[in-house]
């Protein structure tokens, strides 16, 4: 079966970890991960401030073989490395066990991963891998089956009332900007009270939110 698992793990462990260290405010953001027999190619969103200083500590790493930039949006910096990786590293680990990268993002704190593993057996191999390679500091989140995730992500435990009226809200512009209809017209439609249609927005609105930010539901 198919997992998902998330990570967390000081951005000093990884490699670049730093040069990440040393520059505040900057995020780094994985988009794609094409693993290769020496190594892997990664794409890479940076933004943040003093972009250009950062590029050129990028180019100085012993570690990059290549540093490519592709394109610029808004200040943010897309680019295309060829990363040189060693055994007993992070993603030596992750090449080894077939993991996917779904998601990667860094803080000048702290990398947070988002790994598709074949299976258990994978997950668990990784997880050794990183405790035998004294790989410190590694947390690992959250574990679930993507059956699972598609249950959670897309039920959210919405009442039949809390979807009816958010499907309905979403639909007429309410969410638009300028809003296209209001409260009271949409309570109309569905022939209930403004505040009881606020409670069913208001409380439809939480659980999407929490779960698409795989945050805890609270108790009703």
């Amino acid at each position: 079966m198919t997992l998902s698992a998330k990570f967390r793990i000081p951005v000093k462990v990884l490699p670049l970890g730093s040069i990440l260290s040393n520059f505040d405010n900057i995020m780094f953001e994985l988009v794609r991960v094409i693993p290769t027999r020496d190594g892997f190619i990664p794409y890479f969103w940076v933004s943040g401030e003093n972009l250009d200083e950062f590029e050129h500590a990028l180019q100085d790493h012993p570690r990059i073989l290549s540093l490519e930039l592709l394109d610029t949006v808004n200040h943010d910096h897309l680019y295309q490395a060829e990363w040189d990786v060693k055994h007993g590293e992070f993603f030596a680990g992750l090449i080894d066990t077939d993991a996917a990268v779904l998601e990667a993002y860094s803080t000048d704190r702290y990398w947070f991963f988002h790994f598709r593993f074949p299976d258990h057996d994978q997950l668990t191999q990784f997880y050794n891998y990183c405790v035998e390679n004294e790989i410190t500091g590694i947390e690992l989140e959250h574990v679930y089956s993507f059956t699972e995730r598609s249950r959670h992500f897309f039920e959210y435990n919405l009442t039949s009332e809390q979807r009816e009226a958010l499907v309905l809200a979403a639909q007429r512009g309410y969410f638009s900007t300028p809003r296209e209809v209001t409260l009271e017209e949409l309570a109309t439609e569905l022939d209930i009270s403004q505040q009881a249609l606020s409670q069913r927005v208001r409380g439809a609105t939480e659980k999407v939110v929490l779960g698409a930010l795989n945050l805890p539901l609270k108790p009703e």
